[in-house]
C-alpha cells in the first residue's frame, strides 16, 4: 500500500512536469498546443483561456500568450521550464519565452525589442523608430531614444494615469479571430497627426505645455498620442491634473525620453532634481553632484541631459554648456562661448556661472533664475539682509562684529551658500565676510584657517583672522602679506591707518600702545595706558578678564602699570602674574614682564631687582650707582638713592628726578622725595 502511494506520487509529478514541457515533443497533436495541467482532474489539458497570468501549471505556448489577468493586471511573463513573472526587467533580453507584456516591458538600454508576429523580436535597425513608433509596439527600452515629443511607455502610463486595459474584451477577441468568427480590429484615428503639445514646430521650437494654460478637454485623436495603444506613447497634456499626475514620480523613471525628464526638474507642483542618463530620468541626491567630475565622467552627462537652470550649475573642466532658449527642445546645449563680460550683466537670461564668475565687479549666480545678480552685495544693514531669503547675514561671523554699513572693504550681505555660491566673480569672494579663497579660478571655501599663512589667502576677512605663529598678516595692494616677509614691515607706520591686519600683527607692535579692533579688523591707538589687568579680584595667573586689557599689544601689556603683568609669546594674550609665583620664581627667572614685577621680586643675595627695558626681563644688581630712572627700583630703594646729582621722587609708581624749578617752586613740601638732601641751599629732610 505504501508503495502505491509514493508511485502514484511520482507519477502526478512527473506528468505535469511532462505537461509542461510536452511541446518538445514532435509527436504532439496540434489541439495540445496550449495546455496547462489541471491538478482537480490530473491531467493536462488544452485552453485557450489568456487570462491566467503567470500560472505555473501553463506550457510555453499557453504562457506566451497570455495577456494578464480579469483584474486588469498585465502578464508580464517569461517561460523558464515554467511559466513565471518577469523579475528584472532591465536585464531581460528580448526572447520568444516572453509574453506581449513581458516583451514590450524591457528597459534593458541594449535590448530594443519589438512585438510583432505575436513574437518578441530585437529591432536590428532603429531609424524607421522615430517615424514609425506609432504604430509600432514597442519595448520600455525604446522610447528614450525617441525625440521630438515627450515619450512615455503605455506600462509606465497606464501606471501613473491609472488606467486599467479591458483584457477580457482583448481575449475574448482573440479567441475569435482563432475560431475564425472575428477579424483583427484596426483603431480609426483622425486624419490630423498634430498633438496639442509637446511636439517640434516646423520652425524647430518644441511646443512644452504651459502650467498656467487653460485645459483642453479632450485630446488630438491622434495615433502617436493615443494613451490606450501598447508601445511608446507621445504624450500630450490636455489638463492641470493630467500634468499632476504624470509628473508625480519621486524616484527614477525608465521608459521616459528627455522630455520627461526636463518637465520632472521644473514641474512647480513636485520638482525633482531630475537629468537624463544612462536612458532614463535620474534623480540626483544633490544637484551638487553637477560639480562633481568622477560623477559627471562615470554616468556620461552632457549637455543635453540637463535643463536649463540645471545647465547654468553644471560644472566640467572640458564640458562646456549653456542654457538655451526655454522654447527650444533641448535647453541646455554645448558652449561656444570664449570671452565673458567685465561687468556683470545685471538681468540678462540663460547665462551659467561662469558668466558671472568672470566678472570684474560684484556677482554672483541666482540659481533660481539662472540670471547674474549683486542684490545681496546692496544690503548694508542687518535689517535689509534678513528680509532677502537668497541672502545671509554675516556680520557677527565667526565671534566678529563687523559694523553695519562698513562695507568698504567687506560684504557682511553674502549669498546663502557663502564662498560656494556658483558663479561668484573674484571680487566677491575677495570682500565677503567668510572664510573663503579664490582657486582655479572659483570661490571656495577655507577647509581650515588655522594652518594657512597669509600668503595662502584671498579674502580680506581670512587674511584679518589668520592665527598661525610667526604670521603678521596685512592686506595690502589687494594681497594678504606677511610683513616681517616684507620691505614695507619698517614702513608699517606710514600705511593708512585703517589698514587692516589680523591680531598676531598688531598685538606685536614694539612702539606704542595698541589694542586690535575686531570689529573692523584694525589697530586702534590707545590714548593712555592707566588701565589695570583685571581678574574679578583674584590674583592668579591668567590672562586679563577685562576688554580693556584684551586684544592690546605686547607694549600696552608691559606699561600697566597698576598691574603685574608677564606677555605670553605663544598666545599673544596679556596675562596677570600673580604675586606668589613672582616670589617663587626669584629675580633672575621673571622674563617679559612690566617693571612692577620687578619691584617686588626677590634679588640674588646682596643684590636688588631692576628691570631691563630691552629685553623686558627681570635682573638682580648691586645695589651702587643707581640714578632716579633706572627700571625697577622699589620706593625704598629710589628714596635711599645717594648718588651725587641725582634728586628723586616717588610717584605714580614709579621713581622720578626731581628738576630743580620743582624742587625751589615747592620748597620741600613734595612728599616721598629722597632723604636730608640739601639741594639749592634748601634742605629737605
Amino acid at each position: 500500500m505504501k508503495l502505491y502511494i509514493v508511485i502514484t506520487l511520482l507519477l502526478c509529478v512527473s506528468s505535469i512536469d511532462v505537461c509542461r514541457q510536452m511541446l518538445s515533443y514532435d509527436y504532439m497533436y496540434s489541439q495540445y498546443k496550449r495546455i496547462m495541467w489541471q491538478t482537480q482532474f490530473q491531467q493536462c489539458q488544452y485552453s485557450n483561456n489568456y487570462l491566467f497570468g503567470c500560472d505555473s501549471s501553463l506550457n510555453k505556448n499557453l504562457c506566451v500568450k497570455q495577456l494578464g489577468l480579469i483584474t486588469g493586471e498585465l502578464a508580464i511573463c517569461e517561460f523558464k521550464n515554467k511559466c513565471q513573472q518577469v523579475t528584472d526587467n532591465y536585464n531581460s533580453k528580448c526572447s520568444d519565452s516572453l509574453t506581449k507584456a513581458g516583451c514590450l516591458a524591457i528597459t534593458n538600454p541594449q535590448q530594443m525589442c519589438q512585438w510583432i508576429n505575436s513574437a518578441c523580436s530585437l529591432i536590428s535597425d532603429l531609424t524607421t523608430v522615430q517615424t514609425n513608433f506609432g504604430a509600432m509596439k514597442l519595448s520600455a527600452s525604446v522610447c528614450p531614444r525617441i525625440q521630438g515629443y515627450l515619450m512615455v511607455h503605455y506600462q509606465l502610463l497606464w501606471k501613473l494615469t491609472s488606467y486599467i486595459p479591458d483584457l477580457i474584451g482583448q481575449a475574448d477577441l482573440q479567441v475569435n479571430i482563432e475560431a475564425g468568427i472575428a477579424n483583427a480590429t484596426t483603431t480609426q484615428y483622425a486624419s490630423q497627426t498634430t498633438l496639442a503639445n509637446n511636439f517640434l514646430n516646423k520652425d524647430g521650437t518644441f511646443n512644452w505645455y504651459d502650467t498656467s494654460s487653460l485645459d483642453i478637454g479632450q485630446s488630438s485623436g491622434s495615433q502617436i498620442g493615443d494613451t490606450t495603444r501598447e508601445g511608446c506613447i507621445a504624450v500630450e497634456i490636455i489638463s492641470l491634473a493630467q500634468y499632476k499626475l504624470v509628473f508625480s514620480s519621486i524616484s527614477d523613471v525608465l521608459g521616459v525620453n528627455h522630455i520627461f525628464c526636463k518637465y520632472m526638474a521644473t514641474n512647480t507642483f513636485n520638482q525633482q532634481p531630475a537629468i537624463f542618463i544612462n536612458n532614463q530620468c535620474t534623480i540626483l541626491t544633490s544637484l551638487n553632484l553637477l560639480q562633481d567630475q568622477n560623477f559627471i565622467d562615470n554616468n556620461l552627462v552632457t549637455c543635453t541631459s540637463m535643463e536649463s537652470t540645471q545647465c547654468s550649475k553644471f560644472r566640467h573642466p572640458t564640458i562646456k554648456c549653456q542654457p538655451a532658449l526655454l522654447t527650444q527642445q533641448f535647453t541646455c546645449v554645448t558652449s561656444t562661448k570664449t570671452t565673458f563680460a567685465t561687468t556683470c550683466p545685471l538681468g540678462v537670461p540663460q547665462l551659467t556661472y561662469k558668466d558671472c564668475q568672470g566678472t570684474t565687479d560684484l556677482c554672483y549666480l541666482d540659481t533660481t533664475t539662472a540670471t547674474c545678480t549683486n542684490q545681496c552685495s546692496t544690503y548694508t544693514t542687518q535689517a535689509q539682509c534678513v528680509t532677502d531669503p537668497t541672502c545671509s547675514w554675516k556680520g557677527n561671523y565667526r565671534n566678529s562684529d563687523i559694523q553695519e554699513g562698513y562695507n568698504s572693504y567687506f560684504i557682511t550681505c553674502t549669498p546663502l551658500a557663502g564662498c560656494a555660491q556658483l558663479g561668484v566673480s573674484k571680487l566677491y569672494c575677495q570682500k565677503m565676510v567668510d572664510f573663503c579663497v579664490w582657486v582655479n579660478n572659483q570661490c571656495q571655501y577655507i577647509s581650515d584657517i588655522n594652518i594657512l599663512k597669509c600668503a595662502d589667502i584671498t579674502n580680506v576677512f581670512a587674511c584679518s583672522t589668520v592665527s598661525l605663529q610667526n604670521q603678521y598678516c596685512l592686506w595690502y595692494n589687494n594681497a594678504c602679506i606677511n610683513v616681517k616677509d616684507q620691505q614695507v614691515y619698517s614702513y608699517y607706520y606710514n600705511f593708512p591707518k585703517n589698514s587692516l591686519m589680523n591680531r598676531n600683527l598688531c598685538v606685536s607692535q614694539t612702539q606704542y600702545i595698541f589694542q586690535y579692533n575686531y570689529s573692523q579688523k584694525i589697530c586702534d591707538q590707545v590714548p593712555s595706558a592707566n588701565i589695570k589687568c583685571m581678574l574679578d579680584g583674584k590674583d592668579v595667573d591668567a590672562q586679563c578678564s577685562n576688554p580693556q586689557a584684551q586684544n592690546i599689544n605686547k607694549y600696552l601689556c608691559l606699561s600697566l602699570l597698576p598691574s603685574y603683568t608677564q606677555w605670553d609669546q605663544n598666545s599673544q594674550v596679556c596675562n596677570n602674574i600673580s604675586k606668589a609665583t613672582i616670589t617663587s620664581k626669584g629675580c633672575d627667572q621673571l622674563f617679559l614682564v612690566n617693571q612692577n614685577v620687578c619691584q617686588i621680586a626677590t634679588p640674588a643675595a646682596g643684590q636688588i631687582c631692576l628691570y631691563n627695558q630691552d629685553t623686558q626681563n627681570c635682573y638682580s644688581a648691586p645695589n651702587t650707582n643707581l640714578v632716579c630712572s633706572t627700571p625697577g627700583l622699589t620706593k625704598t630703594v629710589c628714596l635711599g638713592i645717594t648718588t651725587p646729582g641725582q634728586y628723586c621722587q616717588w610717584i605714580f609708581g614709579k621713581c622720578t628726578a626731581l628738576t630743580r624749578n620743582s624742587i625751589i617752586q615747592n620748597k620741600c613740601s613734595a612728599s616721598d622725595v629722597c632723604q636730608c638732601q640739601c639741594v639749592f641751599r634748601l634742605c629737605c629732610c
